[in-house]
């Protein structure tokens, strides 16, 4: 399966999180219309960490979220309401200094997701 790698990466940074007591941090840079690897984690993590921990999730897509409804739909239907926070950036990030000083503020990422469609 092409997508175990991911899967396992995944996994791993969403219960590394919740058994160290941590909120999780997840970039998903392509996130697509659904935010799905940054989704994928969080939901891991909300099983198995405690309830008083949240998870901040960053979604950097700047091609096909259009008005974010889909992706409003598919975060309420899944997330307890503030259990997570997502941050959603739609600007095309056109250098690496970009995406740094995106990325910079705050604690270290647990997990940083790159499917950018070929600007990688």
């Amino acid at each position: 399966d092409e997508e175990y790698l991911e899967w396992a990466d995944v996994l791993k940074s969403a219960l590394e999180a919740a058994e160290h007591g941590r909120p999780l941090r997840v970039a998903d840079i392509g996130a697509g219309s659904y935010g799905i690897w940054a989704s994928r984690a969080a939901k891991a993590f909300v099983r198995r960490a405690d309830p008083a921990l949240g998870c901040q999730l960053l979604l950097v897509e700047p091609f096909v979220l259009g008005d974010q409804r889909l992706l409003q739909q598919h975060l309420a239907r899944n997330f307890q309401e503030n259990r997570c926070e997502f941050t959603v950036e739609t600007r095309q990030l056109k250098t690496s200094a970009e995406l740094k000083a995106l990325l910079a503020p705050g604690e270290p990422w647990d997990l940083l997701d790159i499917d950018a469609q070929g600007m990688e």
